[in-house]
């Protein structure tokens, strides 16, 4: 059973409502990120924008190919999720109707990188090998990041992200 909605709790005029468009209230946020160190974007941002980036940051989270089940076939987000195997219990909230911390802080993760609006690191998560402007030119390694601004955020959640390489055990 997946948790209950709860509209407006954030803390402007744009709506967030858990189990719908954010994993992570505005005040969830807030603490979660008044405790990082280069945060100032987070911190100088409106409550509006705050929100935005939030629900925005959710979005990304949503187009990752994740392992194992939701919890419910009415559950709207792609957290919690449940494993149908025994030996996984660590990747998964003992409590099926819980959202692991890691994702929440993922997702405060990718919120603070949208408010950055650092042009190289989307540039960087697009896949852009070069980019120049009259005599200064850039190359960036290909990086694999699952279309999130936040390096820190693909990071936290790399337990649940399905692997496109698949081993088959020999027969």
């Amino acid at each position: 059973m997946a948790f209950p909605p709860q509209t407006d709790i954030g803390g402007g005029t744009i709506p967030l409502t858990l189990a719908v468009n954010t994993y992570v209230t505005l005040a969830e946020a807030e603490a979660y990120l008044d405790t990082r160190l280069h945060a100032e974007s987070w911190r100088a941002a409106t409550a509006d924008d705050k929100t935005r980036a939030l629900i925005s940051a959710q979005r990304a989270l949503s187009r990752i190919p994740y392992r194992w089940h939701k919890t419910t076939l009415a559950q709207v987000l792609d957290f919690p999720r449940i494993s149908r195997e025994t030996d996984d219990s660590f990747y998964y909230a003992t409590d099926p109707t819980v959202v692991p911390r890691l994702v929440k802080d993922a997702q405060c993760e990718e919120a603070l990188a949208l408010l950055v609006n650092d042009v190289r690191a989307l540039a960087q998560s697009q896949g852009v090998t070069s980019q120049s402007a009259g005599d200064a030119s850039e190359s960036y390694a290909p990086r694999s990041q699952a279309g999130l601004l936040s390096a820190e955020a693909h990071r936290m959640l790399a337990p649940w992200i399905e692997s496109t390489l698949r081993i088959a055990r020999p027969r």
